[in-house]
């Protein structure tokens, strides 16, 4: 385009110096100065013309995604147990990597739903599992999310609703600040005898554990012994230990290495143990 401005002016400018100019030479400038505006006009529409393409698409693919649907409680419907692999599932696909927030709902509580959370990110795969509870949430950094929840509701839930419904929904952006992480359920209310133990598997994708129990003999004294893989005993090796009693409420961050938790009952009486993990995005 600039090639043609030029030499439109040279043809004015020898018109100019001799005089005159033949018309065809006039002719012929404005002739390119005419394609010239037109190629400029063309080339902003195709311009605009590929924002909007690209505006749109993008537009489209961040959407927020929703569902909601059914879940029957494992433990009072066994056909639809876990094994079985009933699930309520919602997927979003973004275009491009960003950060993303999957949300959670559930219109009962006294059940136990368990999500696994599958972030993609240029055909790799980040998988996240987590309890739901209404309102919980976790936030990463995808193009593309899947997740899946599932009933894992334990035969001790007597009074757990059969049939309940859980929503799911994914949207751009992080997850507000909160107090609580995402979190994991390990071991819920178990017995420890006094003197004896208990392995939990450190889950992928956790940061930190909370552990406290409470004895009806007083204080429940535990003590928490981050292991390498192996078997404790022989081949594992112990990474980190905390003394914790059930006014010890709180997070313990995981040392690099620890595949396993090794909880052992220090008092004199059963003690009743709760292991949770907090989750990272």
């Amino acid at each position: 385009m600039a090639a043609r401005r030029s030499e439109a002016a040279d043809i004015f400018g020898e018109r100019r110096s001799s005089g005159g100019g033949s018309t065809s030479a006039q002719l012929d400038a404005i002739a390119l100065l005419l394609q010239d505006l037109i190629d400029g006009v063309q080339g902003i529409s195709d311009q605009n013309s590929q924002n909007s393409d690209s505006s749109r698409a993008f537009g489209e693919d961040m959407l927020p995604q929703s569902f909601s649907g059914p879940l029957s409680t494992a433990a009072l419907s066994p056909t639809h147990a876990v094994a079985n692999q009933e699930s309520v599932k919602c997927k979003a696909n973004f275009g491009k990597a960003m950060p993303v927030t999957v949300q959670f709902d559930l219109d009962v509580v006294g059940v136990v739903p368990q999500a696994i959370v599958s972030w993609k990110v240029g055909g790799n795969t980040i998988v996240r599992t987590m309890d739901v509870t209404p309102g919980s949430s976790i936030s990463g950094f995808a193009d593309q999310v899947n997740v899946s929840v599932t009933d894992i509701t334990a035969g001790g839930y007597g009074e757990a609703p059969a049939t309940y419904n859980v929503t799911i929904t994914i949207s751009p952006g992080t997850r507000p600040a909160t107090s609580l992480p995402p979190i994991y359920t390990a071991l819920t209310a178990n017995n420890l005898n006094s003197g004896s133990s208990q392995v939990v598997s450190v889950p992928l994708g956790t940061k930190g554990l909370m552990v406290y129990g409470v004895s009806a003999g007083g204080a429940a004294s535990l003590r928490v012994d981050q292991y390498s893989a192996g078997i404790i005993g022989t081949d594992a090796f112990i990474i980190n230990r905390v003394e914790v009693d059930s006014t010890q409420i709180g997070f313990i961050p995981l040392s690099a290495g620890a595949a396993q938790i090794n909880i052992t009952n220090e008092g004199g009486a059963i003690a009743v143990v709760t292991c949770l993990f907090a989750v990272d995005g």
